[in-house]
């Protein structure tokens, strides 16, 4: 895990949503799946869409398959959600080196 949830791609990586909306980062597309509807999430999941962005722009296969595999919104919000807490669980012992060095 290398490429922090709130960080935007480069433009011309966003994920465009066939509702005309775009992701800009994994932080979104957990909020993406929150909010749109089956419809949407069905089109995009049918064709892979959510898999390839993650794995191809975030180059996180295991994301990547976990989305893939997930049976609804709720479902692939919930890996991105873990995902995320897994990079913040993760970065605490860097971060109290940091403070720790720094105080």
């Amino acid at each position: 895990m290398s490429v922090h949830p709130f960080q935007q791609v480069h433009p011309d990586n966003y994920f465009w949503v066939v509702d005309g909306s775009t992701v800009k980062s994994l932080h979104e597309l957990q909020q993406a799946f929150k909010s749109m509807d089956a419809g949407t999430y069905d089109y995009h999941r049918s064709r892979n869409d959510f898999h390839s962005w993650v794995k191809q722009t975030h180059k996180d296969p295991e994301l990547a398959r976990l989305v893939q595999e997930a049976k609804s919104r709720s479902h692939a919000a919930e890996a991105v959600g873990s995902w995320i807490k897994e990079f913040f669980e993760e970065d605490q012992p860097a971060r109290r080196r940091s403070i720790h060095v720094a105080g």
